[in-house]
């Protein structure tokens, strides 16, 4: 079908139409804990989108299907996945990757297709836009006014990249043009507070974290740093692991309350109590103080 590349490995990509492969290269494999059960099954559900590619690479063929899963509002379920690549209408293969949505009416043994994020660089705020990999890592959230929040990573190869957000207010059909909402970060992790706050957390260089004190998280506050950092040249991933990192930028984000959450992050720089540069896991409690929720 055609061939696409890691920005990372520079190794490629062989791209296979979804419906021409042997079922088990189709399914999506999934861990289901029944209920009043202590053991994990595993699945294999089915995937129905006639425009999907999946990829080949080193004579291995991953079947990779990453991304957050919510519950609508009308029950079913939505995933917002990466990496998402297709065929276009004149019947070429896209060579960047989307972000893709799928439902599931029927407890995750079958998933159709719903919507798509494709990979639109703002060329103005990355020069490097063109050439990138696309859109990754995919933090998706539904919002508490019904609509859905979708922030992506475009970090690879080339170096640091912008993170991007879309939004869709018909359960995911239709999408908003991705815009930029940072200079970077990987990994971008969303949770709505009972108060009314979105955070958004997201890390490299350092670990931020961002507000939004209304419902449709349409304004952002600056940056909240969780570690200090220099920020270097960082043009190329060698001199990005090269001790100009504080952090590998992986978050995680737990509710504990209406109005605080955890954050847990790496620090590179973390001193033991003999004063040794050790890396270590931390997690931090913050609490969010909100005056009140605005539309």
């Amino acid at each position: 079908m055609g061939e696409t590349m890691d920005t990372y490995s520079k190794m490629k990509y062989v791209l296979y139409r979804l419906a021409e492969l042997p079922t088990d290269q189709q399914a999506v494999y999934l861990r289901r804990l029944p209920k009043g059960e202590s053991l994990w099954v595993s699945e294999r559900a089915r995937l129905d989108d006639p425009q999907a590619l999946r990829y080949s690479v080193q004579d291995l063929f991953p079947s990779v299907w990453w991304g957050d899963l919510q519950i609508a509002s009308d029950g079913s379920l939505i995933a917002g996945i990466y990496p998402g690549i297709r065929m276009k209408e004149d019947g070429s293969p896209e060579q960047q990757w989307g972000v893709f949505f799928y439902r599931s009416t029927d407890d995750c043994h079958s998933w159709h297709v719903q919507g798509r994020i494709p990979y639109q660089p703002d060329l103005c705020a990355d020069a490097k836009g063109a050439a990138r990999s696309g859109f990754s890592e995919p933090a998706f959230q539904i919002l508490p006014d019904g609509s859905f929040l979708c922030v992506m990573r475009t970090t690879d190869g080339f170096g640091n990249g912008p993170m991007y957000a879309a939004r869709s207010q018909d359960s995911g059909r239709t999408w908003s043009k991705p815009a930029r909402i940072a200079p970077s970060g990987v990994l971008p992790r969303l949770l709505c507070l009972e108060n009314g706050v979105t955070v958004l957390c997201s890390g490299r260089p350092g670990v931020q974290l961002r507000f939004s004190d209304n419902v449709a998280a349409t304004r952002w506050s600056k940056s909240l740093e969780l570690l200090p950092y220099e920020i270097g040249r960082n043009e190329t991933t060698e001199q990005m692991w090269r001790g100009e990192v504080v952090s590998c930028g992986y978050t995680g984000l737990l509710a504990t309350g209406p109005d605080r959450f955890l954050v847990i992050y790496s620090d590179f720089q973390h001193r033991d109590e003999a004063g040794e540069i050790r890396k270590a896991i931390k997690v931090r409690e913050v609490t969010v103080v909100c005056p009140s929720s605005s539309p």
